[in-house]
């Protein structure tokens, strides 16, 4: 939401959803913001310097104060302007690969998840985050996989799994590559 004031430090003259920013005259430069479009950190008054009203006797403008209100979205969660979604694959696909559909901001993308991926692999979506604040690029949108166990099985996929369960594939064999839970949270401070 945005509040127009008169320019003496007033109340707002009028609440809009979006607006278009910039001093009314000639050669004015016009800013155009949307919530979905400016990367600022939670909710709360932003000034946007002398593109305000004009001041007494045609003196400088007045500042414009934006008061913005973030809302949560479905399934994205923020942390500055990267983006992270848990994304939910079966068994089959973690073993065998498979292409899935992620949400973006305006869009959803394809991306294609590696046969023997594991639950707990993040996936980078590079630039598909939001703007960054004063910055040139966008955030990143970074994919938990999430492989999901079924919590009941009929009597015919208990069987099939029992059969899997004898083949040493589906012994745990973690390597180097696999880290811990831990591991990568440690590393996410160092």
């Amino acid at each position: 939401m945005y509040g127009i004031t008169g320019g003496s430090g007033e109340e707002p003259a009028a609440v809009v959803d979006h607006a278009v920013l910039g001093p009314i005259g000639h050669g004015a430069s016009t800013q155009r913001m949307h919530g979905d479009e400016a990367s600022l950190e939670g909710a709360g008054p932003q000034r946007i310097v002398e593109v305000g009203a004009p001041g007494p006797g045609h003196g400088v403008p007045g500042d414009l104060i934006v008061l913005i209100e973030e809302i949560e979205h479905e399934h994205l969660k923020r942390n500055g302007a990267n983006l992270y979604y848990d994304h939910y694959i079966n068994i089959a696909d973690a073993a065998m690969g498979a292409t899935v559909e992620i949400p973006t901001i305006d869009s959803k993308v394809n991306i294609k998840i590696e046969a023997g991926t594991q639950s707990g692999n993040i996936l980078r979506l590079k630039g598909k985050g939001l703007p960054r604040l004063n910055q040139y690029g966008k955030g990143d949108i970074l994919v938990n996989i999430c492989v999901w166990t079924p919590q009941s099985l009929t009597s015919e996929e208990k069987k099939l799994l029992d059969n899997l369960r004898k083949s040493s594939n589906f012994n745990p064999q973690p390597g180097k590559k696999n880290k811990s839970f831990f591991q990568r949270i440690h590393e996410m401070f160092e």
